[in-house]
């Protein structure tokens, strides 16, 4: 108050020096990462020493628990969907794979070729599919994250009040090994149930 209102004339803050209403008091603003625990932040607030009021809304955290808990529903179904999508298209890649080599695995087992050295190449296959396909999403979202979050800042000022935007080096650190341990994870499994159904070695 004194440098907002006495600017200049901060002096003129001492004569209510013995006569001063907010004398040994304060407000502070708490946030949550996860607001489905506000009502024990909340409890153990007024629990504390010197706290007079705590102002909250019960209905807000409620209406943001039931909109988190939907948004974690949306996105389990889209990443499941985006899963099949992705076995499928290694796994239809592969089959074509296999059908345009045909001849050269037939003469691979006349000469004694083992069923892993046959198969091993479409596997490899498969896995090269999921690595590049879960590093140029990641690539992609590296450029453009900061663009993406300056847009939406800019243009809705509204979301900036309701959450804050994690910087991408933040998200990275376990997005990329995951993404990537998943690419190779789908494509070796695409790969391989091509290899059960089309491919008799």
């Amino acid at each position: 108050v004194k440098e907002d209102y006495f600017k200049g004339h901060e002096e003129l803050a001492e004569t209510f020096a013995n006569d001063n209403p907010m004398v040994n008091s304060a407000n502070y603003e708490v946030y949550l990462k996860d607001v489905s625990t506000q009502s024990d932040v909340v409890a153990f607030i007024e629990g504390l020493d010197g706290v007079r009021e705590v102002h909250h809304s019960e209905t807000a955290a409620a209406v943001l628990s039931d909109f988190n808990r939907l948004i974690s529903f949306v996105s389990l179904a889209m990443i499941a969907l985006l899963i099949a999508v992705a076995v499928f298209l290694i796994s239809d890649t592969v089959t074509v794979g296999i059908s345009v080599r045909r001849e050269e695995i037939a003469i691979m087992k006349l000469i004694g070729a083992k069923d892993t050295f046959v198969r091993a190449p479409f596997i490899v296959e498969g896995i090269i599919l999921g690595l590049v396909g879960a590093a140029i999403p990641l690539a992609i979202l590296y450029f453009l994250y900061d663009k993406i979050i300056n847009y939406v800042t800019s243009n809705f000022g509204a979301l900036n009040m309701l959450m804050s935007f994690v910087p991408i080096d933040q998200i990275f650190r376990f997005l990329a090994p995951v993404s990537l341990i998943l690419g190779v994870g789908l494509g070796f499994f695409g790969s391989r149930i091509t290899l059960r159904r089309h491919l008799k070695v």
